[in-house]
């Protein structure tokens, strides 16, 4: 089975390599643009990330800002893939559960007035 991955370039220079040896996973390739309501400014981006569904870790590759006129280009491809700059570990089982409950109890006290009726 192959792995698949990305080679991405920015203005024809490299940007990453994004892809994992892993037997499941997901690697994405993000275009977003962003103009908020009350605020001036657009935000143009390219996120290249993706997850690594043995370890549940989320990986990325890159984050940029871009302009207008700025060329992406995209490969498919197999092999040769760069580490990500970035891993972020999922938290255990029990201290998403002592996450959860925490919010609960916040919630309960800010909902407490509409909880007692």
């Amino acid at each position: 089975m192959l792995n698949y991955g990305f080679e991405v370039e920015l203005n024809a220079e490299h940007l990453c390599t994004a892809g994992i040896d892993t037997q499941h996973y997901v690697i994405t390739c993000i275009l977003s643009s962003i103009m908020r309501k009350d605020e001036e400014t657009q935000e143009i981006s390219i996120a290249i990330g993706g997850l690594n569904s043995v370890t549940n870790d989320s990986l990325e590759w890159s984050n940029k800002l871009l302009s207008a006129g700025d060329v992406i280009s995209i490969k498919v491809i197999d092999k040769n893939f760069d580490a990500p700059l970035k891993i972020y570990t999922s938290p255990d089982k029990e201290s998403v559960l002592n996450q959860k409950i925490k919010y609960y109890y916040r919630l309960k006290e800010e909902l407490k007035e509409y909880l007692d009726h």
